[in-house]
């Protein structure tokens, strides 16, 4: 299995990151740097044509990338996983001062027309939703009630923003996939 993984906003892909270090276990897991202060159709086509050349079994994202991973998962017909998934990405990107340093030291201008370009999250495609309730930047419940309907939900008591069960999701991110060959076609 290949999966292409997005981080979130103000990060890098890092093949030494924890969550990747564990999908690693599950296959290939391939990344880009995605840059959340460019306007969100950008961000989506830039996105969508590096999946589309990359060419992944499933999509996983976090935070921003979990937005990210349904929008595109959604438009490239690639099941995806979203683990604790910014649901309004314009609320989430509010947060964030408009000047920065970002998690990986970067230097940032996030303009407000830029965060009033991000529209809600898909509710479309093949999805698995994963949330920690401890996450304190993003509320998991209102998360839970917004995807639920559509998509599959796994909850975990406690955890972060920055997810603290990935290992324990591995079982389920691998019946999701299969699940995903047989129902979505993948």
């Amino acid at each position: 299995m290949k999966i292409a993984y997005f981080h979130g906003f103000g990060s890098k892909f890092d093949p030494n990151n924890p969550k990747v270090v564990a999908l690693s276990k599950l296959g290939e897991v391939v990344g880009v740097d995605v840059d959340y202060t460019n306007y969100a159709a950008d961000v989506v086509e830039i996105a969508t044509m590096w999946v589309i050349k990359t060419s992944p079994d499933l999509i996983v994202g976090t935070s921003m990338g979990g937005w990210l991973a349904a929008d595109v998962g959604t438009l490239c017909g690639v099941p995806f996983v979203a683990i604790n998934p910014s649901i309004k990405p314009s609320l989430t990107l509010a947060k964030h001062p408009s000047h920065g340093i970002d998690y990986a030291g970067r230097e940032y201008e996030l303009p407000v027309e830029v965060v009033l370009s991000y529209s809600d999250i898909t509710i479309g495609g093949f999805g698995l939703v994963i949330v920690d309730r401890g996450d304190d930047v993003i509320d998991s419940y209102e998360t839970t009630l917004h995807m639920e309907p559509s998509h599959y939900i796994l909850a975990f008591e406690g955890g972060s923003h920055r997810f603290d069960h990935i290992e324990e999701s591995l079982g389920a991110i691998k019946r999701f996939y299969n699940k995903a060959q047989v129902s979505y076609g993948s």
